[in-house]
């Protein structure tokens, strides 16, 4: 859709997997006339932070092989990136502070809302530690909760 054009026009050298918007907007909480950063989940592992204006503001390298899927919990507190049996959860607070510092456009403004574009996933998460079993074998993984 529209919100998406700008994607096109910036190369990355992995692919895409996941995309989800972060929308920042005044104290009048008006959506529209607020700022987008998406959070891009790619191939290898990285998690990016795009402004609207196409500005990088932030690259996470997650740990993961691929992330494919971003959620947010059903408490709002963390963003979730996934990749099959595995999950890393980013607290929104902190997430937050670091995106205002690196965006100036962004100074003025407040995390909003959250947009799902990819609902592969629907676990409700409850735990600050999540130990999940991988499919078909006897090995877990543990994530913690900044």
């Amino acid at each position: 859709t529209d919100n998406f054009t700008l994607l096109s026009e910036l190369k990355f050298q992995s692919c895409i997997k996941a995309i989800s918007c972060l929308c920042f907007s005044s104290n009048n909480g008006d959506f529209k006339s607020g700022w987008h950063v998406y959070a891009i989940g790619l191939d290898n592992g990285e998690l990016l932070f795009l402004h609207e204006n196409n500005q990088i503001l932030l690259c996470i390298r997650t740990g993961l092989d691929s992330v494919t899927s971003i959620q947010l919990t059903s408490c709002c507190k963390n963003l979730c990136v996934l990749c099959r049996s595995t999950i890393v959860c980013l607290n929104l607070e902190d997430l937050e502070s670091v995106l205002l510092i690196s965006c100036t456009h962004l100074s003025e403004h407040t995390l909003r809302s959250f947009e799902n574009s990819t609902f592969q996933f629907t676990k409700t998460i409850r735990y600050q530690l999540l130990v999940i079993p991988t499919d078909g074998e006897k090995k877990h993984f543990s994530c913690l909760c900044r």
